[in-house]
């Protein structure tokens, strides 16, 4: 190397290091440094030209106990074939922090560097440490299997373990390329950083911006993709930031996510972008360096949720908030992480991790953990909706443990303890007061204060109750405290709030001066805790205990204010409780009970609560059994005393009841059979028995009653009204059928609308009623209707009634003695009071009624087809019916009426298989149709069509068929 002279030395820099070598007994350190050097013309294919040497050599620095010497200990050259535009080290060398990286594949690159010729040509230098003793050196140049597309003056490069190669370069037109991919048009400057995994540059045009690519998904990116194959994975990751037009980036810590830019005037400036924050915080979060993670979150406003929502299994269950609390020192920030829980997972919506890191997570962990261990932690769910109250008592247990560990530090953690009280849902406030209250009995058991003065006035106590009134509404807490039944740590809570004194002062003063439990009884009142205070009026109203009959005595009139309560507040089951040894007031419960469900119209219920007490409360039965229309037990509560015609009169009564369906425990039939059973046991009247039985349908019923009760005139009443029920059944089968008939053709052309309406997007609840364009031409068609009256009313002069109204309504007098109505005619035209008032003007929708094609009248054609079909009460009737005109020689109606029946049943499975059909055909040639227009066709299916197709009537049974069959044949 003797032709060359320093001064032609360029790009100089240093590929490796050594620190702290020994050499013949010195402590050295070597540096390995690699620079370009201009040589001689060299002769090539394409004439002679100018190429540069590669010269690496290897310095050493010996630092003895008098001097430190430098020392060139080898040196080499190589012979390019070109010039050398760049020469660089890898991003990756000489960087110890790639160890923590998540990228796997980077290898430290010391010793080597990346070389670009003039021409574009890429090439890598490595050299390695070689001699006996390691100081030698040798270098060697290879080809690079990456290319660029046109020379770049700025470039950068990670080397890999497995060959490949990841280099970044600019242009001199300011193009940004990463091998053969061009990643922006306009950069003014780029910067690899492998600490942070990001590619970062600054953008060029008219909104300046430095924009952030993972080097995870540049390694995976197909370079022989097309440009639009890859986009979805450089787009992803975290937003850009502006900066100033013309900024340069100059540097990015590896030790913090802090980007140091050149503005355009020339002076730095650091920032902090959110693509380099979020990531770190991730990082630092999953190395649980919880204290660091914390200040920065709160420095940089990041959501402290993204502790727990990353790993919230891990940070629960595998002690993650165990080392926060022993990490952090500083409880202001364990009060904000906790002030800002919430029951969500903030990484699906505000801070979602990008695959690239969750891929190399998922990585991490394979290394760290066996198969079983992850299959079993992917199997593990965490319900988010619960976070919140997980966190808050896990971070309690973990700060009451540690709390205890350290007696010169006891208390450090109370205002975190208190802050997970009242953050949980809901606020356990009352054990955060009891909290303060302990620790305020313990810090003047210790510092031995006086007894005059009350406990919770000390400088701790009244702060932590401010502290908790800051996180809780104050009236909230002093309600929480009242309900301690601790009137001290009332007043201290009401003095560290907004209440005013001459309210609370009175009414705590007032509440001392009360016995214990009526004091308790009020406090629950007035915080609506019923329950509590029945207990305690209960309490307070025990006298003395009696040894004899082993329960607690209580006078009369306590009692009644006790039951008072409540019938007030219905807690009638605490009072059963409370008075279960006190047999007459707990009768008096009972009754008093059944008397509030009556009242609620729980009549059924009542009657169960009435028959249940001891004496059982006949009236209370009666009236509700009579309610419900529970006639046998009705009678069976009557009293013996009753007259013959009082029972008769009340037989009369509930016979009128039960037959009218009153309280809904029997149904038509049912109820009129049943008031003919009373009839006929309690009145005697076989007559009425029998109308009853008619008015029912039960034909066989009464002409068993008759013949029973030897009324033998009733038997022809008993045909002749089945006979003429058969004759309406019939005319009722045709008149169903025309119904059914109309509603079926209709519901077929509505259905076709719906589903036509569904396909092209309309709401199926919209009727329409809200169109304004109907309502616009509406309302201009009456305006020009009126305009047009208005107009010929008004060029007609020669109406003399017209003249004379124009004159009245604008002479001097407004009042008019003409009116007939002697109530109004001496008041004003123009004075309504008193006049009849004006009808409602009918709204559109009952103008127009049902809108043709709507969901409506969709409804209502299902509810008329379902009404109409025959059911199988009425089929049973009607079997029952031809079965009985078949036995009293009217054959000829039953016959009749059964194949009435028939008819009505074939016509309705007819005209619904031919509406069925229909359908069909048309929606295939509709789909023919659309396929042949190019168009997809979409199936649309209603939610009553499976329903309305399905629609027939009770088949009859197969004994009325026989007995008919055998009839005709004869």
């Amino acid at each position: 190397l003797d032709h060359l002279d320093a001064s032609c030395l360029r790009q100089v820099h240093v590929v490796d290091l050594k620190r702290e070598g020994e050499i013949d007994g010195d402590q050295c350190t070597l540096l390995k440094i690699v620079a370009a050097a201009c040589s001689k013309a060299s002769t090539s294919f394409n004439g002679p030209s100018i190429a540069d040497e590669l010269v690496y050599f290897t310095i050493c620095i010996r630092d003895t106990s008098t001097s430190t010497s430098v020392e060139v200990l080898g040196t080499g050259n190589i012979v390019l074939e070109g010039k050398v535009l760049r020469l660089t080290t890898w991003s990756n060398s000489n960087d110890e922090s790639v160890n923590d990286c998540f990228i796997d594949t980077l290898s430290h690159a010391n010793g080597g560097a990346l070389i670009e010729l003039v021409d574009g040509t890429l090439l890598q230098f490595r050299s390695i440490w070689a001699g006996m003793n390691g100081l030698e050196d040798e270098g060697k140049i290879f080809p690079c299997d990456t290319l660029l597309l046109e020379p770049c003056p700025w470039i950068a490069g990670l080397c890999c373990e497995d060959g490949k190669h990841l280099i970044v370069g600019l242009s001199s037109r300011f193009r940004l390329y990463y091998g053969e991919r061009q990643l922006s048009d306009a950069a003014s400057s780029f910067m690899m950083t492998p600490t942070h995994e990001f590619l970062a540059y600054v953008t060029l045009g008219s909104i300046s911006q430095i924009r952030f690519l993972p080097l995870k998904t540049l390694l995976d990116l197909d370079l022989l993709c097309g440009s639009e194959d890859n986009l979805h994975l450089l787009t992803e990751g975290y937003e850009p930031r502006n900066v100033e037009r013309g900024s340069t980036l100059v540097s990015i810590s590896p030790i913090m996510p802090k980007v140091v830019l050149q503005l355009p005037r020339g002076n730095l400036e650091g920032i902090h972008p959110r693509a380099l924050v979020l990531p770190h915080i991730m990082a630092l979060i999953d190395r649980r360096k919880f204290d660091i993670a914390l200040d920065m979150m709160r420095r940089q406003k990041v959501d402290m949720n993204l502790i727990v929502d990353m790993s919230p299994t891990e940070c629960l269950d595998g002690g993650g908030l165990r080392t926060m609390v022993e990490q952090v020192e500083n409880m202001n920030h364990l009060n904000l992480f906790i002030a800002s829980l919430t029951n969500y997972n903030i990484t699906e919506w505000k801070y979602p991790i990008p695959s690239w890191l969750l891929r190399a997570q998922h990585e991490v962990e394979r290394d760290m953990a066996n198969e079983e261990e992850i299959s079993y932690s992917k199997q593990k769910t965490f319900d988010f909706s619960t976070k919140v109250n997980k966190v808050c008592s896990k971070l309690r247990l973990e700060m009451i443990a540690s709390d205890g560990k350290i007696p010169h530090k006891k208390g450090k953690f109370l205002l975190p303890i208190l802050s997970t009280f009242a953050k949980e849902n809901p606020p356990q406030l009352e054990s955060a007061l009891d909290l303060i209250r302990k620790d305020a009995i313990e810090s003047a058991t210790e510092l031995q204060l006086s007894k005059k003065r009350s406990i919770l006035l000390g400088d701790q106590a009244q702060g932590s109750i401010k502290y908790l009134a800051f996180l809780a509404e104050y009236v909230l807490l002093f309600n929480t405290a009242l309900g301690m039944y601790d009137f001290e740590l009332a007043k201290a809570v009401a003095r560290n709030s907004q209440m005013d004194p001459k309210e609370y002062l009175p009414m705590l003063k007032h509440l001392r001066n009360l016995p214990e439990f009526e004091a308790k009884f009020e406090v629950d009142v007035k915080l609506k805790r019923y329950e509590s205070a029945l207990t305690h009026l209960y309490k307070f109203g025990v006298s003395e205990f009696d040894g004899e009959s082993k329960f607690k005595k209580f006078s009369e009139g306590h009692f009644r204010r006790c039951k008072h309560f409540i019938e007030e507040h219905k807690l009638h089951k605490l009072g059963l409780e409370l008075f279960v040894h006190y047999p007459q007031w707990h009768n008096e419960i009972i009754c008093s009970l059944g008397e509030q469900l009556f009242k609620e119209n729980k009549a059924q219920l009542s009657l169960s609560i009435f028959l249940a007490a001891r004496p059982k409360y006949l009236d209370g039965a009666k009236r509700s059994a009579k309610a419900c229309g529970d006639y046998k037990t009705f009678f069976a509560c009557l009293n013996g005393e009753m007259t013959k015609e009082e029972k008769y009169e009340v037989a009369i009564n509930v016979a009128k009841d039960v037959s009218s369906g009153k309280g809904g425990l029997l149904g038509r039939r049912e109820g009129l059979e049943a008031g003919a059973r009373i009839l006929l046991d309690y009145c005697g009247d076989v007559y009425g028995a029998i109308e009853m039985v008619i008015s029912a349908e039960m034909w066989f019923e009464a002409r068993r009653l008759a013949l029973l009760h030897s009324a033998e005139d009733m038997q022809s009443f008993i045909v002749d009204e089945a006979v003429t029920y058969a004759k309406n059944c019939i005319q009722d089968f045709e008149s169903r059928l025309d119904k059914f008939v109309e509603a079926n053709r209709r519901y077929g052309k509505v259905v076709l609308i719906r589903k036509e309406a569904r396909r092209s997007g309309v709401d199926a609840t919209d009727d329409g009623q809200n169109d304004e364009t109907g309502s616009l031409f509406s309302l201009a068609s009456n305006a020009s209707n009126t305009s047009i009256r208005s107009n010929m009313s008004g060029s007609s002069v020669g109406s003399l009634a017209s003249v004379s109204s124009v004159i009245s309504a604008g002479a001097a007098s407004s009042f008019s003695l003409v009116n007939n109505q002697d109530v109004v005619k001496h008041k004003s035209k123009f004075n309504n009071i008193g006049r009849k008032k004006k009808k409602k003007k009918a709204t559109r929708r009952e103008r127009i009624g049902t809108k043709p094609g709507s969901e409506e009248e969709l409804q209502n054609l299902v509810w008329t087809l379902q009404s109409n079909v025959i059911d199988s009460t009425y089929a049973s009737i009607i079997t029952e019916t031809a079965q009985f005109l078949c036995q009293v020689d009217q054959l000829g109606v039953a016959i009749e009426l059964y194949h009435a029946y028939c008819s009505f049943e074939e016509s309705v499975i007819t005209h619904r298989n031919d509406r069925i059909e229909n359908e069909t055909r048309n929606r295939e040639e509709e789909e023919v149709k659309a396929r042949k227009e190019g168009q997809f066709y979409e199936k649309v299916k209603l939610e009553c069509e499976e329903q309305i197709d399905k629609l027939c009537c009770t088949h009859l049974p197969q004994l009325l068929h026989d007995i008919f069959v055998f009839t005709l044949e004869r």
